[in-house]
Order: C-alpha cells, then structure tokens, then sequence
C-alpha cells in the first residue's frame, strides 16, 4: 500500500475544528490515554494507545496553528 490513508492500521483521530475542540480534545484523550497506561498493556490496550494518538496529534496540530497565527498577529 502506497499512502498512508490506504494503510489498515491507520486512524484519523477526532477532529479538532477549533481552539476550544483542540483543548477539549487534549483534555478527554489524555485522561483515557493516562487510564490505560495505569493498567495492563495488552494488544488491545496498545492498539487503543496508538488509536487516541492520531487525537492526540490533531488536537496539539490545531493549537500549534493557532499560536503561530496569534504571534502573526501579535507582531
């Protein structure tokens, strides 16, 4: 498989919109990220790691274009 949108494996994540989505996003995913490292790792649970990173990425993406658009701004 050529792209990475034809891999099995690959995950787009929750959408993060806006500033507040990103935060919310960040917030909600990082908790159940911290739940299942507290507990046993298992395929399963490893397969969900890697499922909440893909949030995770678009939330910290989202907040990352809004800085550098607010030091733009700023400047």
């Amino acid at each position: 498989l050529d792209s990475e949108s034809e891999r099995p494996d690959h995950f787009r994540g929750e959408p993060a919109a806006t500033l507040e989505e990103a935060f919310e996003n960040l917030v909600t995913y990082n908790r159940k990220l911290e739940r299942l490292l507290d507990s046993k790792l298992t395929l399963q649970t490893m397969a969900e790691v890697h499922q909440i990173t893909y949030t995770l990425e678009n939330a910290l993406q989202k907040i990352n274009s809004e800085v550098d658009d607010l030091a733009e701004t700023l400047e």
